[in-house]
């Protein structure tokens, strides 16, 4: 049961590592910005968003420990595969938001919010605004972001061989970008 347990832990640590190096990557991204701040509100800044961490892990985690309870209960590949899936699509949401955000916040200094959001109807509108260079970099950036995020994730916490999870996750992908397109 421990090692069971175990499972949970680890995937709890893996999104509260992924949400503190989003931070991070918010904080550099904005170095300008960050470099005028005392290091001490820097450092504040990291263990503040903590607590929201700890509660977006929290909400993050309530199908994939009750797909977890029930393989406890039923041995079967497809709650595996459901697993690994579900985790696909949290990491692309997630850093899809997550590199939003950054961007958002260069454009308008505010983050990501129901205003920005109203403009995902205007898809040309909002890619207007990126050269040409800008766009390839940052679907570039977001496809390498998922996929690193994706392939820590099949490597510290899959449960499925890796063949199987390879297929899902180049699935994943270009059911991500394809439509964009």
């Amino acid at each position: 049961m421990l090692s069971r347990l175990n499972y949970l832990i680890k995937l709890v640590i893996f999104w509260l590592v992924f949400f503190f190096i989003a931070r991070i990557l918010f904080l550099s991204y904005h170095f300008k910005k960050t470099s005028t701040l005392q290091q001490a509100d820097i450092v504040k800044s990291l263990f503040a968003g903590y607590k929201l961490d700890l509660s977006i892990t929290a909400y993050l985690l309530i199908i994939p420990f009750i797909i977890w309870s029930l393989k406890n209960f039923f041995s079967k590949l497809i709650f595996d595969k459901i697993n690994l899936w579900l985790h696909v699509i949290l990491i692309s949401i997630c850093s899809l938001i997550i590199i939003s955000n950054i961007k958002i916040y260069q454009e308008w200094g505010s983050l990501l919010n129901y205003r920005a959001i109203t403009f995902l109807r205007y898809p040309q509108e909002v890619f207007s605004n990126l050269n040409t260079g800008e766009t390839i970099f940052i679907f570039l950036f977001v496809t390498c972001f998922i996929s690193f995020w994706i392939w820590l994730f099949r490597k510290k916490l899959n449960t499925i061989n890796t063949n199987t999870a390879y297929k899902l996750h180049q699935r994943a992908l270009l059911i991500l970008f394809i439509p964009g397109f």
